[in-house]
């Protein structure tokens, strides 16, 4: 029996950039969750990546990966991947030496204490020209298409024969064979894979046999006497976005994303450095802003005080010139006068004495250094001497055994510097 199946409607897709296999060459869709659209058809790889996006998405054709079903003896998805790794190793699938190669897998049932994983691995000959670093994911066509059920679907991929087996809707096997006939070596090929997944417990009895593409009416008659089962024909559906990613990236793709990462990574610790630098700078200019604007200000206050400084300054000085003609604590008489009374009856005389406004100098000679240092304590004692700071340096020994003294007296209240 046999049904022909309604293709999907087209819609205006403003999702994905997809880059897949038709029938003949390839093409690039625009996907997205609900609508697809053929924006570029006769779009080989090599010449696609300036009309693709970042982030765009190649589904691989089957004749470039191999997509096979393997029984694991455990359940426990920690171990999975060693043994997975041991049994395509066992195949010549894979290679201990060429470790991180990609194989993509998934648990599609679980039987007795064991996994039945699909499990598809990218060909050793992988060519060069699907390697385009503008694609940030690869899948398979398949992942593409609607599998459903238990069944057998065949369709066209770049001028070859393809071949999937399904199990509840997930791709277990498939095939890629160059013909120019579907029967013959194709539909043996078919029949000798359908014999061994069921021989190994992958599939079931198949449900029907699905053709995608353009067959004949007695084709595909044949198919169902060949298979024994119900026979279905419409034109290869429009690709669906599949949102699962697969661990199928190629080496050099792998490398070339890593190092797109890295020149990011730069950018934005360069970017966050110049950032900081500026960041600085308005900090130092803001510094230097309020610098600038508080000297303006004390340059202001300045030159409206410096009248009224003038004025003050200008009166101290007639005051202090006045000082020693209106005050007698300070007239020289009295100063020596203060001074003499404590000198001891013998033992210690004047030789020299002067004063300049705010200082007097004492000079003379002392029995000793003792009587000199006696006549300078007296001197600090005196409260009406307390007006002066007196200060003496060492006594200088003469040669008949006396001592030499020089006492300073510095008023207290002249000025640290000169106006």
């Amino acid at each position: 029996m046999v049904r022909a199946i309604r293709a999907p409607k087209t819609g205006k897709a403003e999702g994905a950039r997809v880059l897949l296999p038709g029938e003949q060459s390839w093409e690039i869709w625009a996907l997205d969750s609900s609508s697809a659209s053929l924006a570029e058809g006769n779009c080989p790889p090599g010449q696609a990546g300036s009309r693709l996006r970042a982030n765009s998405i190649l589904a691989l054709p089957v004749q470039e990966v191999v997509v096979v079903p393997i029984w694991l003896a455990t359940v426990d998805r920690s171990v999975m991947e060693d043994m997975l790794w041991l049994q395509l190793e066992k195949r010549g699938l894979v290679s201990r030496s060429r470790p991180g190669e990609p194989v993509d897998f998934h648990v599609i049932a679980r039987q007795d204490e064991r996994s039945l994983l699909a499990v598809t691995v990218l060909r050793g000959d992988f060519p060069e020209e699907l390697c385009v670093n503008r694609l940030s994911d690869y899948r398979l066509l398949a992942d593409f298409l609607p599998l459903s059920g238990n069944q057998l679907f065949l369709w066209r991929e770049l001028g070859r024969f393809v071949m999937a087996f399904s199990r509840d809707g997930e791709l277990v096997y498939a095939q890629s064979l160059p013909s120019d006939s579907l029967f013959g070596h194709v539909v043996q090929e078919a029949l000798c894979s359908m014999l061994a997944l069921e021989g190994d417990g992958t599939l079931a009895a198949i449900q029907g046999v699905t053709a995608w593409g353009s067959f004949s009416q007695a084709d595909l008659r044949e198919l169902g006497r060949v298979f024994g089962c119900e026979t279905a024909q419409a034109p290869r559906p429009q690709p669906r976005l599949f949102e699962k990613k697969r661990n199928l990236l190629p080496a050099s793709v792998k490398a070339g994303h890593q190092q797109n990462e890295e020149k990011k990574r730069n950018l934005r610790m360069l970017a966050g450095a110049g950032v900081l630098y500026l960041l600085l700078l308005a900090a130092a200019l803001g510094q230097v802003s309020w610098l600038f604007w508080k000297k303006h200000g004390l340059e202001s206050e300045l030159a409206r005080n410096r009248v009224e400084v003038e004025t003050i300054r200008q009166a101290a000085q007639r005051w202090e010139a006045l000082e020693a003609a209106i005050m007698p604590a300070g007239y020289p008489v009295e100063i020596l006068y203060r001074s003499t009374r404590h000198l001891p009856a013998e033992g210690v005389r004047l030789v020299t004495f002067s004063q300049e406004p705010k200082q007097a100098l004492l000079v003379g000679e002392a029995k000793d250094s003792a009587a000199a240092y006696k006549f300078l304590d007296d001197l600090k004692k005196d409260p009406e001497l307390g007006d002066y700071a007196w200060d003496m340096p060492p006594p200088k020994l003469l040669t008949n055994d006396t001592a030499q003294f020089r006492i300073e007296g510095k008023s207290k209240y002249a000025p640290s510097h000169k106006p």
